[in-house]
């Protein structure tokens, strides 16, 4: 090979290599030998609840429970729905999250994706273990990753919009649940994309419901 044609391979390596970083984002674990190595995992290869565990860089030992939900929603004048699936770690069975409100903006039907299911672990006495139950959380709404992370809900100035809801998300670490927080885009991910479409249909039945009430409330009772 002369030197131009090693020059050339060498340019041609670098340029793939420079490909793969742009394509790939996370690597996942696999055991060989003494040493962990690493393969790479594309972000359209979320095809099963292991591959997303790997591209989230979550190892087997570090995860109790995996909360991936959404939210549908607009104005404190529109009607909003919210929906998540729990996979807890030796559990058989997935459990789906769902309900909605005659009225709620988006941020907050997108927390209630998260509170539900961990209302739900804080009440079943999830967090009692020794190590605390680290319970992971995936959204397409940084808004949520972002509050989660938040070190202190009762200052922290980007919680000043629905905090109340905030102190009460974050109010489960008392009794023992270690939450994490996780930024995925959307429809990237199929149980991402069944909250989503759940959400729609529980917002689209209050929709229902509040024409399907046939008495006017400023009747009731009048004043």
């Amino acid at each position: 090979m002369s030197l131009r044609q090693a020059r050339r391979a060498r340019k041609k390596k670098k340029s793939q290599s420079s490909e793969e970083k742009r394509h790939f984002r996370h690597n996942v674990p696999k055991k060989g030998g003494n040493k962990e190595r690493f393969e790479r995992i594309k972000l359209e290869q979320l095809d099963s609840f292991n591959s997303l565990l790997a591209y989230l860089r979550i190892r087997p030992d570090e995860w109790d429970a995996v909360i991936v939900g959404d939210g549908s929603g607009t104005s404190w004048n529109k009607e909003a729905g919210f929906a998540s699936v729990l996979i807890q770690k030796g559990e058989f069975e997935r459990k789906l999250f769902y309900g909605a409100a005659n009225c709620g903006t988006n941020n907050i039907a997108e927390m209630m994706a998260v509170f539900w299911p961990l209302l739900y672990l804080s009440n079943a006495g999830a967090g009692i273990a020794s190590t605390g139950y680290r319970v992971h959380v995936v959204s397409d709404s940084e808004y949520v990753v972002n509050g989660l992370s938040a070190a202190d809900p009762i200052h922290d100035r980007q919680l000043n919009a629905n905090r109340e809801l905030w102190l009460a998300i974050h109010a489960v670490k008392r009794k023992g649940l270690k939450l994490f927080s996780h930024h995925i885009r959307r429809d990237t991910l199929d149980l991402n994309k069944l909250s989503h479409d759940v959400a729609n249909l529980a917002r689209v039945s209050q929709i229902k419901l509040c024409k399907d009430i046939d008495w006017d409330i400023n009747k009731a009772n009048p004043s």
